[in-house]
């Protein structure tokens, strides 16, 4: 094995680490002592955990590796934070980030070329009051993967804000909405966003017609679809806008 570059090139069973008792160093002794101590001293600086003094996050703040790597920085209302250079710092050095005030959101941002992601998307991060974040320095930038501001990217909150649209729920809960115009020949068929998986367990529908006192009723309710009328009277259907609500899981 040759002089280890980075402190992932060593094994935690010490006998397949470099040098053997039989290998020929050489000139390299002063290789190997220098490779052991720059790891050490990247444990000293604890790059891929959290440890030493939180920094104080203000306003414009630029972070340097050695003084944010490993470490819980503070953010005040209103600030915009800038990450250390991801080369700057080892692959896997961890920052993570809380709100120390309430106020104005916060605005932590990557520096030069580098990106920031959460799986999902790819820019800035916001912090509102009691939102924190975790990131991780990789190659060519950062990844958010810990922290509740990271929650919007689990699958378990996926969300469609369109007019017809859904938001799921770690419980397995969905809320699902939307609108549509009935007919005053028949029933409609509302098609929900998303099937729901196992049951419908509610859904309201209104008919909205300004000072006509219309009503609507849905019918046939299955895990994709259900029917909806609206009503002018308890026998005389109507074309009406309906907007619509249906709770499953």
């Amino acid at each position: 094995m040759p002089v280890p570059a980075l402190i992932t090139d060593l094994n935690i069973v010490a006998a397949s680490n470099s040098p053997a008792g039989t290998d020929p160093i050489g000139n390299n002794l002063d290789d190997y002592l220098r490779a052991s101590f720059a790891f050490i001293a990247q444990l000293r600086d604890s790059a891929g955990s959290l440890s030493g003094a939180p920094v104080s996050g203000t306003n414009g703040l630029v972070l340097t590796g050695t003084q944010a790597a490993g470490r819980c920085v503070y953010v005040t209302a209103g600030a915009t934070i800038t990450l250390p250079i991801a080369s700057s710092v080892p692959v896997g050095t961890c920052i993570y980030f809380r709100t120390s005030t309430s106020g104005a959101n916060r605005i932590i941002q990557p520096q030069g070329a580098d990106t920031l992601t959460n799986r999902v998307t790819t820019g800035n991060i916001v912090l509102q009051d009691g939102d924190d974040a975790l990131v991780q320095s990789g190659t060519g930038g950062w990844t958010a993967f810990g922290g509740i501001q990271n929650l919007g990217a689990s699958m378990q909150f996926a969300a469609s804000l369109a007019a017809n649209g859904y938001q799921k729920l770690p419980s397995g809960l969905i809320l699902q909405w939307g609108t549509l115009t009935s007919s005053a020949s028949a029933d409609v068929t509302i098609t929900y966003p998303i099937a729901f998986p196992t049951a419908v367990k509610s859904l309201v529908a209104t008919a909205y017609a300004s000072g006509a006192g219309y009503f609507a009723t849905p019918n046939a309710l299955a895990v994709s679809t259900c029917s909806v009328s609206a009503w002018s009277s308890a026998s005389t259907r109507v074309s009406a806008p309906i907007f619509w609500s249906a709770i499953g899981y």
